[in-house]
Parts: C-alpha cells; sequence; structure tokens
C-alpha cells in the first residue's frame, strides 16, 4: 500500500492521466474561483449593510435637528410677535401723550401692526317685572286696599329676589335702555 500526501486529494488508482488530471484542476480553479466570488459578495453585503447603518443615523439625526430648529422657530416666532405688541403698545402710548393717536395708528398700520384698543363699556339696564296677585275681596275697591297695603319695600323684596317671587307671577322681561363706550387709557 502506498502513502499518499494529506493535503494531496486523492486521485484514485494510478491509471489517471494528464486529461483527468487537467479536469480536478480545473474544477479545483473554478471552486477557489466561486469561493472567492462568494467572499467578495459576502464583502461588499457587509459594506452595504454598514452604508445602510450610516444612512439610518444620518437620517435619525437629521430628524432630531428638524425638531430642534422647529422648535426655535415656534419659540422666535412668539418673541417676534411679543415684540410687535410692544411696538405697539409704546407707539400708542407716546401717541397719546402728544396728541398723535391718528397718525401713529396710520403708520401702524401701514406697516401690518395691529393696532388694538381696550374700551369700557357701561350698560345702563332696566328691567321690568309685572306681578299678577289674586287677592279675595269682596269688590275691586276692597281688593285695591289689599294691595296698597303692600308696602313698596315688601314688594321690592319680592322683585330683586327671584326666590322669593311666588309661582305664577311673570318677572321676565327686561331691557338695555342705554350704554356708554369709552376707551381706557393706560
Amino acid at each position: 500500500m502506498t502513502m499518499t500526501d494529506p493535503h494531496t486529494p486523492y486521485m484514485g488508482s494510478s491509471s489517471l492521466q494528464g486529461t483527468d488530471t487537467e479536469s480536478v484542476e480545473e474544477l479545483r480553479a473554478r471552486l477557489t474561483r466561486q469561493y472567492d466570488m462568494i467572499q467578495d459578495a459576502d464583502r461588499q453585503h457587509r459594506e452595504k449593510r454598514d452604508e445602510i447603518d450610516r444612512l439610518r443615523d444620518e437620517v435619525n439625526n437629521l430628524r432630531v435637528a428638524n425638531t430642534l430648529v422647529r422648535q426655535e422657530v415656534t419659540e422666535a416666532e412668539a418673541k417676534h410677535e411679543e415684540f410687535r405688541k410692544l411696538v405697539v403698545d409704546k407707539a400708542m402710548e407716546y401717541a397719546r401723550r402728544h396728541d398723535w393717536c391718528s397718525v401713529v395708528q396710520a403708520a401702524l398700520t401701514e406697516m401690518g401692526l395691529e393696532v388694538t384698543r381696550r374700551y369700557r363699556v357701561n350698560v345702563e339696564v332696566v328691567v321690568s317685572r309685572t306681578a299678577q296677585v289674586e287677592i279675595e275681596a269682596t269688590d275691586a275697591r276692597e281688593a285695591w286696599q289689599a294691595v296698597d297695603a303692600l308696602s313698596s319695600s315688601d314688594l321690592a323684596d319680592l322683585l330683586e329676589n327671584d326666590d322669593a317671587i311666588p309661582y305664577g307671577w311673570d318677572h321676565s322681561s327686561h331691557d338695555a335702555k342705554t350704554y356708554d363706550v369709552e376707551e381706557v387709557d393706560d
């Protein structure tokens, strides 16, 4: 029995000639190329996966930055609006002091700054209440005497206190007669 090198593939019997040996060498070369191609594809796959992870991290960082920028814009808009109101308030304060209200208001309006004023409204409301009282009497004169016997303060108490008004009294009509509007100066 012959010993063979363990690193040399078994070639079978010694009857293998050059053609078979060339086929084995070609097969070995083809397998080596395929192995190299698999290794290369695996390396490319890892590189692509690393690139995807890097891009995913970059997208997440951009989202965070976008959120921060939006917050900054919202804060800046709020400060800008606050400043616009301050400009209007100060301008109108100086305008009132120097009696330039219409000129300053026109200028502010032209610049797109909203001029607001505060007003105090006094409303005079006249309330009218009607009470229908049923009194047992022998005649109309006696009924009138019974109503006259009620003091005006008793009637006023009844009409001012809704809880004290007996069932059936109509006390719901009222009317706003006059009102006054005046501008409030700061």
